[in-house]
């Protein structure tokens, strides 16, 4: 299929004009990278993305993720370093980087809790459990883009950060996981915003 004018036809899902055998999403103008196979029937049209949904994956991206791992991985070391322990620090060190954690956590749990909400339209308990929502903004994504898959499972992903925090004796343990982790969502995130940037055109 072909189009002839780029101002009559509304945003959405269309037979690829390259001929190829799946849908494409074209955003008002141009065609964007974003395709999904064909099936049975036709997709619903891509609903229009507001700027809030847009700013609100942007901010997560830049600030959410990278405090909400700076916060886990500096949590599980206080813990690991906690006076009592094999390697005490001072109570004070471990009250300052223990309160600090929770402050860089419980940020990202607001800007996770805000990405949440943009993608599905409402407040929900998963968007204020702190990591949880990160899941939560994985699925929804995928769910938004179309997408059969999106990076891996959210269970293994669960699972990655229940050993990063069984392991808080050896700090590369956690910090490996955790890096690894955070490194995956940024690049995911950024798929994300420009998917959706490109929709929103």
């Amino acid at each position: 299929m072909s189009i002839d004018s780029p101002t009559s036809v509304p945003a959405g899902w269309y037979p690829d004009p390259s001929g190829a055998p799946q849908w494409r999403v074209w955003n008002g103008r141009d065609w964007s990278t974003v395709t999904k196979r064909f099936d049975n029937h036709a997709p619903v049209p891509a609903p229009p993305v507001t700027s809030t949904t847009l700013d609100a994956i942007y901010w997560l991206r830049v600030l959410g993720v990278p405090t909400f791992f700076s916060g886990l991985a500096l949590l599980l070391g206080t813990f690991a370093h906690w006076p009592g322990t094999a390697h005490p620090t001072s109570s004070t060190w471990a009250v300052v980087s223990g309160t600090l954690a929770i402050g860089l956590l419980a940020f990202a749990t607001i800007l996770g809790a805000t990405a949440v909400r943009a993608l599905q339209g409402y407040w929900s308990l998963d968007a204020f459990l702190p990591g949880i929502n990160l899941l939560s903004v994985n699925v929804l994504a995928r769910r938004e883009l179309g997408m059969a898959t999106f990076g891996p499972p959210p269970l293994v992903e669960a699972l990655v950060v229940v050993v990063a925090c069984v392991g808080f004796h050896d700090p590369l343990v956690p910090l490996l996981l955790l890096g690894s982790m955070a490194r995956s969502y940024l690049l995911r995130l950024r798929f994300v915003h420009e998917a959706l940037s490109e929709r929103a055109r």
